[in-house]
């Protein structure tokens, strides 16, 4: 394993969760497959009542996130379904920020990611205020979406509403 990759299991292990996009990245690579060196974190996990999905378009992350969230009595948010709704909602037809929006997303492009993270980020303390749990799918695109500037991107207002300890992401 390269010196690399242990930095990351050791920030990542230490709390450091910009270290997680890494091992995300680590393992896509891998086509998926869990790396030998990664299985220690998993087993350490435990029960996460908050789970996100990752992975390329058309893997099924949201047709999963719908499955687990029926057989765990979770709420599903799919970011990318609540983003077109936004985009399309015609009391939004004379903002022209969200109509520049909408046609990055009906381009097929990735949103401005500031603004993914507020809107989404309202949307999940919404759901974490009404007591439930969530998977969440369609998310955590790059890095500023994740993380934001310093603070505020989605990781940050997860980590707030449910804690560190409750979150776990697996990748399809």
């Amino acid at each position: 394993m390269s010196a690399n990759r242990q930095t990351w299991i050791q920030l990542f292990e230490q709390g450091d969760v910009r270290a997680l996009s890494r091992l995300i990245s680590w393992v896509e690579n891998a086509n998926g497959e869990i790396p030998a060196e990664l299985k220690p974190i998993f087993s350490r996990v435990g029960r996460a009542f908050r789970l996100g999905i990752t992975g390329p378009p058309g893997a099924g992350k949201g047709t999963q996130a719908d499955l687990l969230a029926k057989a765990l009595n979770l709420a599903p948010f799919d970011i990318g379904s609540y983003l077109e709704a936004v985009v399309h909602d015609p009391q939004n037809r004379r903002d022209k920020f969200i109509q520049r929006q909408r046609q990055i997303f009906d381009g097929g492009k990735i949103c401005d990611p500031a603004w993914v993270a507020k809107i989404s980020g309202g949307r999940i303390r919404t759901i974490a205020k009404a007591g439930l749990g969530m998977v969440l799918s369609g998310a955590l695109r790059t890095v500023l979406e994740t993380f934001g500037k310093r603070t505020g991107g989605l990781i940050h207002i997860l980590e707030q509403v449910y804690g560190r300890k409750n979150i776990f992401f697996f990748l399809l």
